[in-house]
């Protein structure tokens, strides 16, 4: 049986990776003026991802390298990030078949906390 390498590599929490990632999903090119805007994003949706599952770093302390769940939801954090930028006043320019506009979460990570919940660090009573 033949082993495959990954088709994405570790992440080991640099932010390029992410940035590489969401581009691709958003269909960006190399030279696209709007890779600087991810890459200025980059640090707040790691840190959001960060803040929601409880680390104090990316990786955090023990980890040689991300969970590989955790760097995608955390890549699609950032291309969350940089798609509200064309979103006026929290409204989709979409509208369902009654003409009401679609709205955003107001939540960045509403869409991929279910991604990041297993890794969530928390506290509590069993």
């Amino acid at each position: 049986m033949t082993s495959y390498p990954p088709l994405v590599p570790s992440w080991d929490g640099d932010p390029q990776a992410i940035v590489d990632i969401a581009r691709g999903s958003l269909g960006m090119k190399l030279a696209d003026p709007g890779v600087a805007d991810l890459e200025r994003l980059s640090g707040t949706a790691i840190d959001a991802a960060r803040l929601f599952l409880g680390w104090s770093s990316v990786p955090d302390e023990g980890q040689v390298t991300v969970p590989d769940p955790v760097r995608d939801a955390t890549a699609a954090v950032l291309a969350e990030l940089y798609r509200r930028k064309a979103v006026t006043f929290g409204v989709v320019g979409t509208a369902d078949s009654d003409g009401v506009g679609y709205r955003i979460a107001a939540d960045w990570l509403a869409g991929n906390a279910a991604n990041l919940h297993l890794y969530r660090r928390a506290w509590g009573v069993a």
